[in-house]
């Protein structure tokens, strides 16, 4: 069959290889559309190598569709189709490759094209699928500048921020593109771009660093196996209360975990003030560990009120029959 494009032996290895990796398993339980987008560029992938094994026109025109469907999910693909027909103009033979590329890069752009065009309506101005591409590459920029010398946030809040300071509009630091979104994302691209201009090496070694990071394993935090309640919570009027704290005792047996944390006790007292830094992940502020009794479920009532970013609250096995919670 002219259409394989592997052995039978090869298929069945990267099968296998495929259902095992941790990456994919993490990725398969995420609802983001960035899953969905990965379908139609396999499919387009297919399509291209069918029409080279065997060469016409509707296999390189449903190979544009199906790269043009993708950024209907996700838009990361939108300048594949360009990288498409520079590989038909060097893999196929013969006057055709020129029709054949171009008719793939027109398909794609004419999948895409009702997304532009209901933009172009709605916001009368030019959006070829969606924002945040000067979101990405800011915020790929301070991922890699862990030093922090060109002051670039590496976070969403971080570039809200900035926005709102810089350009002295407190609105701004809410969200990323409420308040003049498509501006705001064209002067982060500019700002970006920028940026790659004075520190022409500097970037390229971040592109190269970043590009082989893709032969690693996704980082992703470690989940706990054990079933989180095992009774019924329906009837809380007989919990028996096993461990309290005022605002007092905590901040005197707490231990403050980051050195830009800070803990204090709210102006009428009854609360502590926790001020965190711009990590996303890590460990703040711990309380006194708890000593709890096996086969016994707890509840943990803790009232709290996020005034600005992201937080998360924690409960962490020390070792056997003891949880701390941060």
């Amino acid at each position: 069959n002219s259409l394989l494009l592997f052995t039978v032996v090869i298929k069945v290895i990267s099968g296998l290889l495929a259902a095992m990796s941790p990456s994919f398993a993490l990725n398969s339980v995420i609802l983001l559309p960035d899953t969905l987008a990965v379908f139609p560029i396999l499919l387009a992938i297919y399509f291209l190598v069918t029409a080279y094994k065997k060469p016409g026109f509707l296999p390189i025109l449903l190979s544009g569709i199906c790269l043009g469907l993708s950024c209907w999910m996700r838009s990361n693909s939108l300048l594949m189709p360009l990288f498409f027909g520079v590989a038909v103009f060097l893999l196929f033979e013969g006057k055709n490759k020129y029709i054949y590329a171009a008719i793939l890069i027109l398909a794609a752009i004419l999948t895409v094209a009702p997304i532009t065009i209901r933009n172009a309506i709605v916001y009368r101005e030019f959006v070829p699928i969606s924002l945040g591409a000067g979101q990405i590459l800011l915020e790929g920029i301070g991922d890699y500048d862990k030093e922090q010398k060109f002051g670039i946030p590496h976070t969403d809040f971080g570039i809200c921020q900035m926005e709102a300071r810089i350009y002295n509009r407190p609105d701004y630091a809410i969200t990323l593109f409420g308040a003049d979104g498509i501006k705001r994302d064209r002067m982060r691209v500019a700002q970006g771009l920028r940026f790659i201009k004075e520190h022409p090496f500097w970037f390229s070694k971040v592109v190269i660093q970043r590009a082989f990071s893709m032969f690693k394993l996704e980082r992703a935090q470690k989940i706990s196996r054990e079933i989180p309640v095992t009774h019924s919570i329906s009837n809380l009027d007989s919990a028996e209360i096993k461990w309290q704290i005022s605002a007092d005792s905590l901040i005197q047996s707490g231990n403050i975990i980051s050195s830009k944390a800070s803990v204090s006790k709210s102006t009428d007292g009854s609360s502590i003030v926790l001020q965190t830094d711009d990590t996303r992940f890590d460990p703040q502020f711990s309380v006194e560990t708890i000593l709890l009794e096996k086969n016994q479920d707890y509840i943990l009532d803790i009232t709290y009120y996020i005034k600005k970013g992201r937080n998360s609250i924690k409960v962490i096995g020390l070792e056997s029959g003891k949880i701390g919670c941060n």
